[in-house]
C-alpha cells in the first residue's frame, strides 16, 4: 500500500510487465530415444548423470536431429 496524502492506493504486486529474455531458447521435447537414455542415466548415476555415456549419446542424438532439421529446411527452400 502506498499512502498518498491520506488516500491509500493499493498496488497489485502481480501486475508487472513480463520480462523478455531473448538469449534463452525454450527447451525442446526430447524424442523417445533421448528420453530413454536420459532416464536411464538418471536412474543409474543419480546426480552424476551428466557425466555418463548415456547422457553424452543423448546430446549427440539431439545435435544430429538439429542438423537433419536444418538440412530439410534448406532442401525445402530450393
Amino acid at each position: 500500500m502506498i499512502n498518498t496524502h491520506g488516500f491509500e492506493k493499493e498496488e497489485n504486486e502481480h501486475d508487472v510487465n513480463d520480462k523478455i529474455y531473448p538469449e534463452l531458447s525454450p527447451m525442446l521435447n526430447p524424442t523417445g530415444m533421448v528420453r530413454i537414455l536420459r532416464n536411464r542415466a538418471g536412474d543409474i548415476y543419480k546426480f552424476a548423470c551428466l557425466d555418463s555415456f548415456e547422457w553424452e549419446v543423448s546430446l549427440y542424438i539431439e545435435e544430429l536431429e538439429k542438423q537433419i532439421e536444418e538440412l530439410e529446411r534448406q532442401l525445402a527452400e530450393k
